[in-house]
């Protein structure tokens, strides 16, 4: 049976368009407050509500977020968007008359969130003083933010990094939604090489080639380093049989590669009640997506050629810090891919696995 939420979620999209929610709790959200998006572009508005400022965001036509509007224009570089929009979503979602099955004091309570100073009704002490200051910690397990003289803070919290908590939806409800992120994300018109000559070292091992080091997540062999030529002052992504080991990681760590639009990607993603869901697209728009989300590509390339067959197998990991999440995927891609830049590749994805139990799943990798 489908919930009435999703029910509700999906019969309010205007224009036709049944995909006008990122989250079921965003709609929610929106009919709780009354809200009339202003469609027909991409862009950020703000609003009244009960004399307190609400943001809301439309991102490719859909409502991308809603909260109090709480983080300043200068702020956006030094916080993550996923952490400034949970922020706001969650102070504006406890504020608000909805139909509970719990109380807000038990909710914030199992979810972790921490008034240390201050409360819910802080919001109006920070909007109507932009000026205050703001001091963050955030790490990978745990977020405090503090506004105010640090000896006599207007407000201070404290939250986990919990993927559920920070995007706002239940496993199954990311699961049901996946296919449909991956297949609205647009590529820009024109993508430059994701990189600068400043940042660029010499191999120490491949005459010129350039490496741009990015360091390394879990295993010195899963590395987020990609790989460049110098052409006549420019900086070039590798993509070639030449380098194809080089190639393969760049493959599946930017956008760079135009090449990467046509080798498809089958994706037998598992998802809750051991089953798969099928999702069939391109690297470059399954890299694409990823990076939107906020994640970090982490490409390793376990074996090339074995036992005679003209096929990498491969192991990428998407990691996003802010939202405390990884998606991993283990896939075969047929190496003339790169000779001809155009293939296929096949994997099985496992997405949104917790960053607190990344660990496990490679305790015993042998690579």
């Amino acid at each position: 049976m489908v919930p009435l939420l999703m029910l509700l979620c999906l019969s309010s999209g205007h224009a036709g368009n049944v995909a006008e929610y990122r989250s079921d709790i965003l709609c929610e959200i929106s009919k709780a407050i009354g809200l009339t998006p202003e469609w027909g572009r991409d862009t950020t508005l703000v609003i009244k509500y009960k004399n307190r400022e609400v943001a809301y965001r439309i991102e490719n036509d859909e409502i991308g977020h809603i909260g109090y509007r709480i983080f300043t224009d200068s702020l956006h570089g030094h916080i993550p968007q996923v952490t400034r929009d949970f922020v706001e979503r969650y102070w504006l979602e406890l504020t608000l008359s909805m139909v509970r099955l719990k109380t807000v004091e038990t909710q914030m309570a199992e979810d972790g969130f921490i008034f240390v100073h201050g409360n819910l009704g802080s919001i109006d002490a920070i909007q109507s003083q932009p000026s205050l200051t703001l001091s963050t910690n955030i790490t990978p397990h745990r977020a405090s933010m503090q506004w105010g003289d640090p000896e006599a803070p207007v407000c201070t919290i404290e939250f986990p990094i919990n993927q559920e908590l920070i995007l706002g939806q239940k496993m199954i409800e990311r699961d049901r939604r996946l296919p449909e992120q991956i297949a609205k994300w647009q590529c820009p018109d024109s993508i430059a090489p994701q990189c600068r000559i400043e940042e660029l070292t010499p191999s120490d091992s491949i005459e010129g080639l350039q490496v741009q080091n990015q360091g390394s997540y879990l295993t010195e062999y899963l590395a987020a380093d990609r790989y460049f030529i110098i052409e006549d002052g420019n900086v070039m992504p590798v993509f070639e049989p030449a380098f194809l080991c080089e190639s393969l990681k760049n493959l599946f760590s930017g956008i760079d590669i135009p090449q990467a639009k046509n080798i498809s990607l089958h994706l037998r993603h598992q998802i809750f009640g051991l089953k798969e869901q099928i999702i069939d697209t391109d690297v470059r728009q399954w890299v694409g997506c990823c990076m939107a989300q906020g994640c970090k590509p982490y490409t390793g390339v376990i074996s090339i050629g074995h036992e005679g067959e003209n096929l990498a197998d491969m192991l990428i990991i998407m990691h996003n810090e802010a939202a405390g999440y990884n998606h991993v995927l283990r896939l075969t891609i047929d190496i003339e891919s790169v000779a001809s830049g155009q293939g296929q590749a096949d994997g099985r994805l496992n997405a949104y696995v917790p960053s607190s139990n990344i660990k496990n799943l490679f305790k015993d990798q042998q690579w």
